[in-house]
């Protein structure tokens, strides 16, 4: 991995730049500037090992810094030569490389204190200005949810300055797809009385009817019927919004298996973009397991001897997850009172871990208490299971029934109460 070059990235000569000065000192001083901003050749070693992100970081960000500092040390002292404004900008180009592509936090004050000092240049073309807005915008999406207000308000100005630029719209609709109440009606407005493209309005409109709908999630599946009613709203208002589709495979989720397959064949029927119609054809798969008996059969990281046909008579729950999967860590707590309230009336748990290092799972197992049987393979991406049974996400949670065969592949939300029906059968 290499610095990025830019344009003018070649040195030339005070004898023949346009640069040029009676000044040699400061020419000179300039053609190190320039130098010092070229991709460095990276370590010989690099060519048989590929660095890691530590190594790369203590291998530029030095010389990103080392660059900068002579930028800032030659228009400081050159104030009139034709390449101060060009050192500026030079200074915080690698500056801006250091903390974007490196990491580097420790100079964030003093790009921030350039990126304003360029903004308000009006030396500065109007196209660069705009630029640096932007990207001051996108910053401000990395700390949310604390940055929201401040990501409004900027949102907004840059709008009232840039009316006519239609990138403004593009990312006020990403602030108004996080934004609530009065501060989100005050970007739609803002949008719609504008010169933002007639996609864009429709994309405002929708987003904002999508709004409360998004707010029923959490509550599924007992605010499955008012979700697909607002679903419905929406598809027969915006019938081509792959946002739409997005909605109704959350409904047809949720869903009973024949009116998720009905949902299913009804969302490949219409125009909805390929990758949803992908994800719709995988639940489908699903479903068509539905009622029929699960073959999974392995040796666990801890020796035990694990086949689901043995466990007849048992309601079991197939764990598909992993230690570096935040939503199934998050729902592991609720996984794990399942398991101590209704272990002794017959329920167990068979995990199919995707992770990838075996200690880092063993060390979760004994330190989270899962004293249920876990499947390893080293792979998340093409585990035995993961495979035959279709898993594009996780976490996946699937019950399989006292007779041995599958019941549900949705048993994440209310799963105590799920399995507590099962082993009332």
């Amino acid at each position: 991995m290499g610095l990025v070059a830019r344009a003018d990235d070649v040195v030339t000569s005070p004898t023949n730049s346009a640069a040029a000065t009676n000044d040699e000192a400061a020419d000179q001083a300039w053609k190190l500037v320039r130098k010092a901003s070229q991709p460095p050749m990276p370590p010989a070693e690099w060519a048989d090992k590929q660095p890691t992100k530590e190594e790369q970081n203590q291998f530029y960000i030095p010389l990103l810094l080392k660059g900068a500092d002579l930028a800032k040390d030659f228009y400081t002292q050159y104030p009139n030569h034709p390449k101060a404004g060009a050192a500026k900008k030079e200074e915080l180009d690698l500056l801006t490389i250091a903390a974007q592509q490196f990491g580097d936090t420790n100079h964030a004050d003093r790009l921030a204190a350039l990126q304003e000092k360029r903004v308000n240049d009006p030396d500065v073309s109007v196209d660069e200005r705009f630029e640096l807005r932007v990207k001051a915008v996108e910053k401000l999406f990395g700390g949310l949810p604390d940055t929201l207000g401040e990501l409004q308000k900027s949102a907004l100005a840059l709008q009232k300055d840039f009316p006519d630029k239609a990138e403004v719209y593009r990312l006020m609709l990403a602030v108004l797809s996080r934004s609530e109440g009065d501060a989100a009606a005050a970007i739609a407005k803002a949008i719609t009385d504008s010169p933002a493209p007639d996609d864009v309005k429709t994309e405002v409109k929708l987003t904002v009817r999508m709004g409360p709908l998004l707010k029923l999630l959490p509550g599924l599946p007992k605010t499955l019927p008012e979700l697909e009613a607002g679903v419905r709203a929406l598809q027969k208002d915006f019938p081509d919004s792959p946002n739409v589709y997005q909605l109704m495979m959350m409904v047809m989720s949720d869903s009973p298996a024949d009116k998720a397959e009905a949902l299913g064949k009804e969302i490949l029927d219409g125009p909805a973009p390929d990758q949803i119609k992908e994800e719709v054809k995988t639940t489908l798969k699903h479903l068509e397991a539905v009622g029929k008996p699960m073959d999974v059969h392995f040796t666990a990281v801890d020796g035990r001897e694990v086949d689901l046909a043995a466990l007849k008579g048992k309601v079991v729950l197939v764990d598909f997850w992993a230690t570096w999967c935040g939503p199934c860590m998050g729902e592991l707590p609720h996984v794990k009172a399942a398991y101590e309230k209704l272990h002794a009336q017959g329920f167990e748990i068979v995990g199919i871990s995707l992770d990838e290092d075996k200690a880092t799972l063993e060390k979760t197992l004994k330190e989270k208490g899962m004293t249920w049987p876990q499947y390893f393979e080293g792979a998340w991406n093409h585990n035995k299971y993961q495979q035959a049974f279709g898993i594009n996400s996780i976490p996946a949670m699937w019950l399989v029934d006292k007779q041995g065969n599958l019941r549900d592949v949705n048993a994440r939300e209310g799963l105590e109460d799920r399995v507590t029906k099962l082993l009332a059968e």
